[in-house]
C-alpha cells in the first residue's frame, strides 16, 4: 500500500531544512539522482557521496559545521547514514537525521530520487 503524502507537513518539513541551508548547513545524499531531486524542489548545498569514496576521507574534507543527511532507506543507504553520523559527530559537528525520518514518514520515499516525482504527481 502506497503511503498518502501529507502536503502540509512536508512543506514543514522543507521550510525548516530551507532554513537550515541558509544558516550555513550542507545536505549529504548518495548520489546525482538524489541530488537533482532535491535541487528541483529547491533545495541547495547538497554533496553526494560517490561509489567507492573513502567515508572518514569524505568526512574529513566537509568543512561545514551543519550537515543533514538524506541518504536512502535501502541497507546501503542505513549504513551510510550511520557511519557518516559516527565519523561527523566525533568532529563535534551537528548531524541532522530527523529530517530524513520526516521526510519517510510524511512521503513515503524509500530513494531520495523519487521525492520530487512524487511531490509533483500529488500537486
Amino acid at each position: 500500500m502506497k503511503k498518502e503524502l501529507n502536503q502540509e507537513k512536508f512543506e514543514k518539513i522543507m521550510e525548516r531544512i530551507i532554513e537550515d541551508l541558509d544558516n550555513g548547513a550542507i545536505i549529504i545524499v548518495e548520489g546525482k539522482k538524489d541530488r537533482i531531486s532535491l535541487e528541483k524542489l529547491g533545495l541547495k548545498n547538497i554533496i553526494e557521496i560517490n561509489k567507492g569514496d573513502n567515508l572518514v576521507e569524505f568526512a574529513d574534507n566537509l568543512t561545514a559545521k551543519k550537515i543533514i543527511i538524506l541518504t536512502d532507506f535501502d541497507r546501503r543507504g542505513a549504513l551510510l547514514k550511520k557511519r557518516l553520523k559516527e565519523l561527523l559527530e566525533t568532529t563535534g559537528r551537528r548531524v541532522n537525521t530527523k529530517y530524513r525520518k520526516d521526510l519517510n514518514k510524511v512521503t513515503g520515499v524509500k530513494y531520495f530520487e523519487e521525492l520530487y516525482s512524487i511531490i509533483i504527481a500529488k500537486e
